[in-house]
């Protein structure tokens, strides 16, 4: 399926109006809409918005000649500005350092591995996924690594082609837990739902099956064969949005909307940097952006 649509903002004096201090914790990003008041830069920003909105998903385009805080700021200043930046996690990071760490590639944080694969809805624990996901590259791969997206539309079409009883059982509460987790199940959700017409996915296969587990239940049958077709789906080329960020590129997608995972990458003279964050919708960004 290609790469998404690029929309170039090079007008990073308007992205970085608003500051945010070197060294903030991770928690304290401002997470209000910023003023945009440069003519160009609101248009750029709309144009975002309008493809997000229609296509679920887009590339926005910065400068990459400025350093990484900046960048950061600047990327961060784009997401608010569309919509409202969310925790990721329990302890609060609003920014996250998605690169590889020693000791983690078998754990729960895939992001901290080089593994290929692993398809997935962001934040599948938390009580309410992000609905925007969002990826800064701070410098990519020597190579490999590329983001891939996979539709929710195109996945229901193959489950109900598989078996219609799918969507009914994918469409009942499912537990979902974290390996790690001490005994707890963090939320029970459908994996498959339809709103407004919308087909929204919420998978995350190891901790649906650590949520059983956790759960002290056997899982129902055939929701593994369900599973399976998902995962096929999703390692199907002919199903994949795919995108080889480079430096400066900031990939937006609607979260429920797309699978998402990557290709497995590899590292001689530069580690793969990049940096999430996680948006809600907010209709009020848009009143305050062009008011």
């Amino acid at each position: 399926m290609g790469e998404t649509a690029r929309i170039s903002l090079d007008v990073i004096a308007g992205l970085t109006a608003r500051t945010v201090a070197r060294g903030t914790p991770a928690d304290a990003w401002p997470i209000d809409a910023p003023s945009l008041v440069d003519g160009a830069l609101r248009a750029g920003v709309e144009a975002l918005e309008q493809v997000l909105r229609t296509e679920g998903c887009a590339t926005a385009v910065l400068p990459a000649d400025i350093d990484d805080h900046v960048l950061t700021v600047a990327a961060w200043n784009l997401v608010s500005a569309i919509s409202r930046p969310v925790p990721q996690y329990d302890t609060g990071e609003l920014v996250y350092p998605v690169e590889v760490r020693s000791g983690e590639s078998g754990s729960s944080h895939y992001s901290a591995s080089k593994a290929a694969g692993g398809f997935h809805t962001d934040g599948s624990l938390l009580a309410q996924p992000p609905a925007i996901g969002v990826l800064l590259c701070l410098s990519p791969a020597d190579s490999g690594g590329e983001t891939i997206l996979v539709d929710a539309e195109r996945i229901q079409q193959a489950l109900v082609e598989a078996d219609p009883a799918f969507l009914e059982l994918l469409g009942q509460p499912q537990p979902f837990a974290a390996e790690d987790d001490a005994g707890d199940v963090r939320q029970w959700a459908p994996v498959l739902s339809t709103r407004d017409g919308t087909v929204g996915l919420r998978y995350l296969r190891r901790y649906l099956a650590a949520g059983w587990e956790r759960a002290g239940r056997s899982a129902p049958g055939r929701l593994a064969d369900a599973f399976d077709v998902i995962d096929a789906v999703a390692a199907d080329p002919g199903a994949q949005r795919w995108h080889p960020l480079q430096r400066g590129e900031v990939l937006f997608w609607r979260n429920s909307r797309y699978a998402h995972g990557r290709r497995a990458f590899e590292e001689h003279t530069q580690r793969r940097r990049l940096v999430r964050i996680y948006g809600a919708d907010d209709p009020a960004r848009l009143a305050h952006r062009t008011g």
